[in-house]
């Protein structure tokens, strides 16, 4: 899970990730990192900000295809995007 250190997340989200979700979360990062990237690079793309909660509390979002996160979530639905700043809880709706 270090690699979410390169994009910019503390040492203190990734242990919180631990804690919230046990420690077999971390396999599935490590097997899943590069569409983990993906998804958190296209998340930071279109403009949404509680990106390290969702990692934390909707930790299965993240192992989603990412095409099929891009589709659920597009660049100019700004609605959806509001919504998931305003409440990350959102993303489960989708």
């Amino acid at each position: 899970m270090n690699y979410l250190l390169e994009l910019g997340f503390s040492n203190d989200i990734i242990n919180k990730i631990l804690e919230v979700n046990g420690d077999a979360i971390s396999l599935s990062f490590e097997c899943n990192e590069e569409n983990i990237r993906n998804i958190i690079n296209y998340l930071k793309y279109i403009g949404i900000k509680n990106i390290d909660k969702l990692l934390i509390y909707e930790v299965d979002f993240f192992l989603n295809d990412f095409e099929e996160i891009k589709r659920k979530i597009r660049y100019e639905n700004y609605e959806v995007i509001q919504n998931i700043n305003s409440d990350y809880t959102y993303i489960e709706s989708l």
